[in-house]
């Protein structure tokens, strides 16, 4: 048995929770196959953003914080959130 999770949203991005076995079809390789269990869950996720905040970056931090701040909704559905940043920093040679 094969678990396929999947999130289905709406064309604003609004998750869609009242699906059924029935409105879902997996095929493999062409041939339809049979769902054998269907569960509807809200599982935890873990998201990781990185952002590069070096000096090749700099005109475009303010880009990067407004497109962050689109993210908003993803601590709802990601307890697990971290937003780690990195710099590059040039080696004294």
């Amino acid at each position: 048995m094969v678990s396929l999770p999947v999130v289905v949203t709406d064309k604003v991005g609004r998750r869609i929770t009242d699906l059924t076995k029935d409105d879902f079809q997996v095929f493999e390789n062409g041939v339809h196959q049979d769902i054998a269990g269907f569960a509807a869950t809200d599982e935890p996720i873990d998201v990781v953003l990185l952002l590069d905040t070096s000096g090749s970056t700099e005109f475009k931090l303010a880009k990067m914080n407004r497109s962050t701040l689109c993210c908003c909704w993803i601590p709802a559905a990601a307890p697990n959130l971290s937003l780690p940043k990195f710099r590059m920093l040039r080696s004294a040679s």
